[in-house]
């Protein structure tokens, strides 16, 4: 899949507050780090995603129901 059916918005810019724990590339492209961004709030965590995950969902359901 590629990378512009894995996401839908990246923050951008992303403010020093945030880490981000991942990136993820396709060949011959430069690594993306905005699809997860997650900087502490109070006592929690603030979490952000650009990522789909309903692709990857419908799929391990489908499998599940096999």
């Amino acid at each position: 899949m590629d990378t512009g059916k894995r996401r839908i918005y990246y923050a951008d810019p992303i403010d020093a507050n945030y880490v981000t724990p991942l990136s993820m590339a396709d060949p011959d492209e430069p690594a993306q780090k905005a699809g997860l961004v997650v900087a502490d709030y109070g006592k929690g965590k603030f979490v952000y995603t650009g990522l789909v995950f309903f692709h990857d969902c419908r799929r391990a359901f489908r499998e599940l129901m096999d």
